[in-house]
């Protein structure tokens, strides 16, 4: 993850709005609200990521509610799915 969405170690910790990754290459901040707000899974499908030193890489994008046996948020997964060929 590091290197292919470029953070590193001092991004440990900050609040996500604040990491490139948040709205680059997608506006991923409006599908994570989405996903709290509904509770329900969100898919982005055919994300093109160009890095400058290389051929893009393409990604779907699973954003996932964790939700607690109460109901209550605990936080939601972003995953990154590889999907170039």
């Amino acid at each position: 993850a590091e290197i292919t969405l470029s953070l590193s170690q001092r991004d440990v910790g900050r609040l996500l709005r604040d990491l490139e990754i948040s709205y680059r290459p997608v506006e991923l901040r409006a599908f994570i609200e989405q996903a709290k707000s509904e509770r329900r899974p969100a898919r982005i499908p055919d994300v093109k990521w160009q890095r400058p030193e290389g051929e893009p890489t393409w990604y779907d994008i699973h954003i996932d509610p964790l939700v607690a046996p109460d109901s209550g948020l605990l936080g939601v997964s972003v995953v990154f799915f590889d999907v170039s060929s």
